[in-house]
C-alpha cells in the first residue's frame, strides 16, 4: 500500500493504536522512509524491542527532513496501559539519552510514573500534560464533559483534511478521530490514492465542513476552528463586539428579505449617482 502514496506524502506511524502492536510495523516504517516518505512516529514503545528500538533510530534521521518523532509516557494512576518491566525502562533510557531529538514526551494522567519519571528528570526533556482527548465526542471520558458542536464554516488545524487513516486492511478513514467508522473513504488496498482523492465521501466532507450547521465529526472536534462569523461569534466572550457580530448575522441569516432589499437600494442609489455624474460630465463639455 505504501507504494500507493506520492512520495511527499508524509506517512504517520500513529492513529488509533500502537503501531507495534503490529509485528510488521517495524519493516512498513523503514520501507516508508527507504522509499523517500518523510515519517512521523507516535509511540508508547509498547511491542517494540530494543533492538529494533536501535534499528529505528540508526536509520531514519528524526528531527530532519520532516521525520517526527512523538513518545508517549505512562502517568502513576494507569491512565495509559503500560507493561512497565525492567526491558522498558531500559528502552526508554536508551532512547532518551539516545542523542536523537524527540519532538516531545507527554503523558495523560495528573503526573508521571515514579520509575519513568526519574529518567526524564536526569534528561533534558521536560514531559508535557496531555488531557485525554474524546476523539470528537466519539469517546467519553470521566469528569469530562461531552464537546460541544460548532457552529460556522470550519477548517482543521492538523490535517485540512488530508489525515488518512489507514488500517491494516486497507480501509481509509477520513482521521484518527473517526472511532466509529462513519467516514470511510475507500479502501487502499485495491484504490489507488487519487481515488481515495476524490471519493464520494471525501467530497461530502469537504462542502459539509464549508456549510454552518450540516452534521459532521468535526464539529465536536478540538483540531477543527471556525473560519466565518457564525462559528467566531459562538468563540467570543460577551461583550460590545459580540453583540455588533451577533447583529449583523441576525440581519444576514435571518432578515433576508430585509437584507437584500437594502442591497438592491443601496445599488440602484449607486447606479443613479454614477449616472448623475456622467450627466454632469457631459454638460461641461
Amino acid at each position: 500500500m505504501i507504494d500507493k502514496f506520492p512520495r511527499e506524502v508524509v506517512i504517520d506511524f500513529a492513529g488509533m493504536s500502537e503501531p507495534f502492536l503490529n509485528t510488521e510495523a517495524v519493516e512498513m516504517l523503514l520501507y516508508a522512509h527507504r522509499m523517500g516518505h518523510p515519517v512521523c512516529l507516535y509511540t508508547t514503545l509498547m511491542g517494540l524491542t530494543l533492538n529494533d528500538l536501535k534499528k529505528i533510530l540508526t536509520t531514519i534521521p528524526f528531527g530532519k527532513k520532516k521525520n517526527t518523532l512523538v513518545v508517549h509516557l505512562p502517568s502513576d494512576n494507569g491512565e495509559e496501559h503500560f507493561i512497565i518491566n525492567d526491558e522498558y525502562l531500559k528502552m526508554l533510557e536508551f532512547l532518551v539519552f539516545s542523542g536523537v531529538k524527540i519532538n516531545d514526551f507527554h503523558y495523560h494522567g495528573k503526573k508521571l510514573e515514579a520509575r519513568v519519571a526519574e529518567i526524564l528528570e536526569r534528561s533534558k526533556y521536560k514531559p508535557i500534560y496531555c488531557p485525554p482527548m474524546p476523539r470528537a465526542g466519539n469517546i467519553q471520558i470521566k469528569g469530562m464533559a461531552a464537546p460541544k458542536k460548532k457552529r460556522g464554516k470550519l477548517a482543521c488545524q492538523i490535517f485540512d483534511g488530508k489525515g488518512f487513516v489507514v488500517l491494516p486492511d486497507g480501509t481509509t478513514l477520513m482521521c484518527c478521530m473517526d472511532y466509529g467508522l462513519d467516514y470511510v473513504m475507500g479502501n487502499l488496498d485495491r484504490d489507488t490514492f487519487e481515488n481515495v482523492l476524490n471519493n464520494e465521501v471525501y467530497r461530502e466532507v469537504k462542502r459539509k465542513m464549508k456549510s454552518n450547521y450540516e452534521d459532521i465529526i468535526c464539529r465536536c472536534c478540538h483540531f477543527s476552528y471556525a473560519i466565518n462569523g457564525l462559528g467566531k461569534f459562538d468563540e467570543m466572550k460577551w461583550g460590545k463586539k459580540k453583540i455588533i457580530l451577533g447583529l449583523k448575522l441576525l440581519m444576514f441569516n435571518h432578515c433576508g428579505i430585509l437584507y437584500r432589499w437594502l442591497r438592491r437600494i443601496g445599488r440602484e442609489v449607486g447606479i443613479l449617482e454614477r449616472r448623475q455624474k456622467t450627466d454632469d460630465e457631459f454638460l461641461r463639455l
